[in-house]
């Protein structure tokens, strides 16, 4: 079991029985979505039960489902698991489980850089996927994630097939910081550390 299969399964636990499970949710590009400044790629939105959460990825997939395609599923492509973390964040987002679920305003960017830098500051990390990050934070690049006191991990990068078996091995060392909205539904299922501090529950609330 990966670690978004076993957050789908949480999610399934949680909802199963309530009716949740056999609503749409509809995944649909939107170019004018909000973005984290950290990540690039395709703004996909998940509209579910009035709710709309925002991803960002290069592995973008539109479709109409149901929040229980997922349960069970082998999830064994990188778009199929970018799509289970739209949904779940956007069904978390529906039963006020996780607020995190859209990127901050550009006018939180500058604070939200100056908070991951002092985060950063003076120790290794090893990025699991492409992160834009703001320099002259003091950090130094580890050359392998063995060597790093963080492995910053975005949406994309856990959705790899490299990046889940990291994310395994790593899981309980401490040194995990996932980061950016794509992740906050299943860091709020599993207990795992994530980085977005500044992230909103809906894409018109101020940041």
């Amino acid at each position: 079991m990966s670690l978004i299969t076993e957050a789908v399964q949480r999610l399934e636990t949680q909802v199963c029985g309530s009716g949740c499970e056999d609503n749409i949710v509809t995944l649909k590009r939107n170019p004018d979505g909000p973005v984290c400044q950290y990540v690039r790629g395709v703004t996909v939105a998940g509209y579910y039960g009035g709710r709309i959460a925002h991803i960002t990825t290069n592995f973008p997939i539109e479709a109409n489902t149901r929040v229980s395609f997922m349960f069970g599923a082998a999830l064994d492509t990188a778009p199929q698991r970018m799509a289970a973390l739209g949904i779940m964040n956007a069904v978390l987002g529906f039963l006020c489980l996780e607020r995190t679920i859209n990127a901050c305003g550009a006018t939180r960017y500058s604070d939200c850089q100056r908070d991951l830098t002092a985060r950063i500051r003076g120790r290794s990390i090893y990025p699991v996927g492409t992160l834009s990050l703001p320099s002259g934070g003091g950090e130094v690049y580890a050359a392998n994630p063995a060597a790093a006191d963080i492995i910053l991990i975005t949406g994309d990068g856990l959705c790899t097939d490299e990046g889940l078996a990291l994310c395994e091995q790593y899981r309980d060392s401490g040194r995990l910081l996932f980061i950016g909205p794509e992740t906050s539904g299943l860091c709020s299922l599993l207990d795992l550390p994530h980085w977005c501090p500044y992230g909103r529950a809906s894409p018109g609330e101020d940041a």
